[in-house]
């Protein structure tokens, strides 16, 4: 598993001492991580990277051209690029426009792709000079490249004994020499979410990314701030790259983790699709997790599982224009986010193919088309599942996994109408908890699968339901409890525990007493079904008297 070191530090930022908490990881050979949380001057969440391109299982691919298509390049989000070319890291990089006309993306500056030059150096009216961008030649060696002077501005690049290779254009060169070089252009004074590059003198390079545009989390940097923070890491030169909407930072294989809260049109945990982004190959310092969560919503990020009830063609019996999925907050297993699923009921008809004894059935898919290609490929062994609840009645889930050429289908598991969180798992080592769907035989072989989707299968009725914490456990079951607060969740807590701390004490008597003969919520025994605070509640806090449940 991936190991972190936390360390409180005290920084000087913005002429002002700052308290940090870096949370400190080795990703990657040769890559090091800090996590720095700030609360003063603002809420700050910032993302660094410290690669060691000495480290020979680096290598780097930035976006290439898209040949005679629209635009110099196809834009993706960072996830998809990283995914796509079976990267570990990725970043953004270059500003760019969108024609929305042709669809066509462009880069602004100096953009290179595996030694293949598709965009050169532009003069922008108010762009602070001179212009410049990130190269990482073939051999891992970084620098600053710039038009040369006295030139015609395009492809000519100084210094001349920098080879080209992989080049992404900044909007500023704000480290010069070790120097901070930040001019007034007024963007720089305004708070946003930025993306920012530099270069040690012992070649080693830092990504960065701080998150803006999220109030009381995260509220952006100016960009001599940037500077200061790449100094603190040793930086020697630096550069600002794209940020606002743009900035995100992703892992790939093994965690398929967004590192950062990007903002693309106000929704934190939305990818914006970018022209120009940088892909990072490196070595994982460990194998596959022993406990991998495939999605938790959290953020506002959907993942994979991005796509509405009636979306795949399987989905049968429901009105698909009025059923929804949504990430949401508020309504979790773990953390603070979910997906919330409502379904609403086709009235015209009364049972389906896929469920004859109830009303719908609903393919909730796991990427556009559910391939394997467009999710995780993780190893066979374990549970796989997910966490559901509901308080409607006749619901019943399934996980489906594409495995062998075929998709084979978990047993459905009855989901009770309590409101309570259960755990929906099957054990990938049992055959007896498989049944063959599409293609499928009920038995899971070879040693890898992915996921397709999750089925619902609901009666006659609309259905609302949450679904949270979608994972694998390579070394047992994933029903586990790490917080009193999920021990109540699930429907496990002790009755007296009133005040949710686990520990029956005095603060559950507290409660007692201020709701005495009164109708309340903290009526622990019931059985007179008035919900009155008497004498049998207490009954009941002294038998469980300093108690604790976890």
């Amino acid at each position: 598993m991936l190991k972190k070191i936390t360390i409180v530090i005290m920084l000087v930022f913005c002429c002002t001492f700052a308290l940090a908490v870096d949370e400190v990881s080795t990703p990657y050979k040769g890559v090091t991580r800090t996590h720095r949380t700030l609360t003063e001057p603002r809420p700050l969440n910032i993302n660094v990277l410290v690669i060691d391109l000495a480290e020979p299982t680096i290598s780097f691919k930035a976006t290439p051209s898209n040949g005679d298509a629209a635009g110099e390049t196809s834009g993706k989000t960072v996830r998809d690029f990283v995914l796509e070319e079976g990267a570990q890291i990725g970043i953004n990089g270059g500003f760019f426009f969108w024609n929305s006309t042709s669809g066509g993306y462009d880069v602004m500056g100096y953009a290179a792709s595996m030694g293949q030059t598709y965009s050169g150096f532009t003069a922008y009216a108010d762009w602070p000079e001179p212009y410049v961008s990130l190269n990482i030649s073939q051999d891992n060696k970084a620098d600053m490249i710039y038009p040369v002077p006295n030139f015609p501005i395009g492809y000519y690049t100084a210094p001349f004994s920098v080879e080209v290779y992989n080049a992404v254009p900044g909007s500023e060169w704000i480290i010069q020499d070790g120097v901070k070089h930040v001019t007034d252009w007024n963007h720089h004074y305004e708070l946003h979410p930025r993306t920012a590059a530099g270069i040690t003198q012992d070649n080693k390079l830092i990504l960065m990314t701080v998150d803006g545009r999220q109030a009381g989390f995260s509220e952006g940097m100016t960009v001599a701030e940037v500077a200061d923070v790449l100094l603190g890491f040793g930086a020697y030169q630096g550069i600002n790259l794209d940020g606002g909407g743009s900035t995100t930072m992703y892992f790939g294989e093994p965690y398929y983790e967004n590192i950062n809260v990007s903002i693309d049109g106000g929704v934190p945990g939305q990818q914006r699709v970018t022209a120009n982004n940088l892909a990072v190959f490196a070595e994982a310092d460990n194998s596959f997790p022993e406990y991998f969560i495939f999605n938790d919503f959290e953020n506002g990020d959907e993942g994979t599982f991005a796509y509405s009830p009636g979306y795949s063609g399987s989905t049968q019996g429901i009105v698909a224009a009025e059923s929804t999925a949504d990430a949401v907050t508020g309504e979790s297993w773990t953390l603070d986010g979910s997906a919330r699923l409502f379904v609403k009921d086709d009235p015209e008809l009364t049972s389906v193919s896929e469920n004859p004894g109830g009303g719908w059935f609903v393919r909730w898919v796991s990427g556009s088309t559910a391939s394997p290609s467009q999710n995780i490929t993780a190893p066979v062994g374990g549970y796989a599942g997910f966490w559901a609840k509901t308080t409607a009645e006749d619901v019943s889930v399934s996980l489906c996994i594409d495995n062998d050429g075929g998709m084979e289908r978990g047993i459905p598991i009855a989901l009770p109408a309590d409101g309570f969180w259960h755990c929906c798992q099957w054990n990938l080592d049992d055959e007896s908890q498989w049944q063959g769907w599409v293609n499928g035989d009920g038995q899971i072989t070879g040693s890898a699968f992915s996921l397709d989707s999750i089925h619902i299968f609901g009666p006659n009725a609309d259905v609302e339901l949450y679904i949270d914490t979608v994972s694998l456990s390579g070394t047992g079951s994933l029903d586990f409890i790490e917080t009193c607060e999920q021990q109540h969740k699930a429907g496990r807590g002790n009755a007296a525990d009133l005040n949710l701390d686990c520990v029956i004490d005095l603060l559950d008597f507290k409660l007692l007493i201020e709701n005495w003969l009164n109708q309340s919520e903290y009526d622990i025994d019931n059985s007179d079904g008035a919900h009155i605070i008497d004498v049998k509640d207490f009954a009941v806090l002294a038998k469980n008297w300093l108690l604790e449940t976890i």
